[in-house]
């Protein structure tokens, strides 16, 4: 009697999903952007409606929202960079991985502040996206 037994072997590769991911939360995080920029052009144009105690307010208020949209394109790009480095040997996925879920948590914040979806939705794609980029590191690339 012959023991023929068949042995397979899975080999789980590197996925592409921190690249989707980032095109995908990167697309989602324009609209982000753009709706800090509005309010900041909402809230600055309130000056001219304001009392002269409260025009100080109003463009303290306006120049947050201002920054806070350079702010949120800075950190969404740096996330998105971050992202194609997901696929890389070494360290770099994992340093690639947790620099994109803090941008995420970030994100977050700000698309709570500005209660916008489109940045709960980048925020979701980024976070997903670090943890594919930190579970990638631990395997083969092909």
């Amino acid at each position: 009697m012959e023991n023929n037994t068949v042995t397979t072997k899975t080999v789980k590769t590197k996925t592409n999903a921190p690249w989707i991911l980032g095109i995908v939360g990167f697309a989602c995080s324009i609209p982000h952007a753009l709706c800090f920029l509005i309010c900041a052009a909402a809230v600055s144009t309130a000056e001219f409606m304001a009392t002269d105690g409260d025009t100080a307010a109003a463009q303290s208020t306006a120049d947050a929202g201002a920054a806070m949209f350079y702010l949120g394109l800075l950190v969404s790009l740096v996330c998105f960079i971050a992202l194609f480095f997901g696929k890389k040997d070494g360290q770099l996925p994992v340093i690639a991985g947790v620099i994109t879920i803090l941008g995420a948590a970030f994100l977050l914040i700000c698309s709570v502040m500005s209660f916008s979806l489109f940045g709960l939705a980048s925020a979701v794609c980024y976070a997903i996206g670090g943890i594919f980029c930190i579970v990638n590191s631990k395997r083969p690339a092909c």
